[in-house]
């Protein structure tokens, strides 16, 4: 019989599990390679960039992990299949409700951009999991999202950007977690939309820094920011 988590996915098998550095942070988090990796790094660094930083002062942001859902003995995490990740555990324990205070009504509201296919245990009906954010959804949903979240970010998710790169090169027009992080370093509004305000600022910041004025976010751009 297949080993599977809560979720359905296939658990305990370490040769599907990815080591990832959340766009934005340099805090890594072991999980699912793929689609399962893109949809929940674009979560975790939408948070990071506009909500609050993810703390790095401590190391309380897990993903895979061989165990069984806690306080239960039969049914494996969705860590287990790595489907799941806890971000600033220690900031958001498990049991205790509204640790992230009015920022819920924010995170609810971005989750509906993955329509469904993630699960927030700050909304569980039993016992809250502030912490915890899952994948619910099945592999052709996640699949799906997956794809629209490139779309976003111009072709490539943070995942599977190129070599040495962390994000893809982004440009007026550009959305997603790469405009939000070239954003939160720069200093301005936080939207995760590359509009003419984000292109200005970044043809001045490439301009003081001796670089080509493109307003084009590329290597160099992300070195100079501190994000590559």
């Amino acid at each position: 019989m297949a080993v599977v988590s809560q979720n359905g996915w296939s658990a305990n098998d370490r040769s599907v599990i990815g080591s990832y550095t959340i766009p934005g942070t340099t805090r890594r988090i072991a999980l699912r390679k793929g689609d399962v990796s893109v949809v929940l790094l674009d979560l975790f660094a939408w948070i990071d960039a506009n909500i609050r930083p993810i703390d790095t002062g401590e190391l309380d942001d897990w993903g895979f992990a061989v165990r069984p859902i806690r306080g239960q003995t039969a049914t494996l995490s969705n860590h287990a299949s790595g489907t799941a990740g806890d971000i600033d555990a220690l900031l958001h324990p498990l049991g205790k409700r509204g640790t992230w205070g009015t920022a819920k009504a924010r995170i609810d509201e971005r989750l509906k951009l993955y329509e469904g296919v993630i699960r927030w245990g700050e909304n569980y009906t039993g016992r809250p999991d502030g912490m915890h954010f899952e994948v619910i959804g099945s592999a052709a949903a996640v699949a799906r999202i997956a794809a629209k979240l490139r779309r976003l970010v111009g072709g490539a998710a943070p995942a599977q950007a190129p070599p040495g790169q962390r994000f893809p090169t982004i440009r007026r027009g550009s959305k997603g977690t790469a405009v939000s992080a070239v954003q939160k370093r720069l200093g301005i509004t936080v939207d995760g939309d590359f509009g003419p305000a984000t292109e200005r600022a970044v043809a001045a910041f490439q301009k003081s820094r001796g670089l080509i004025a493109d307003a084009i976010v590329g290597p160099a751009t992300y070195r100079a920011l501190g994000l590559s």
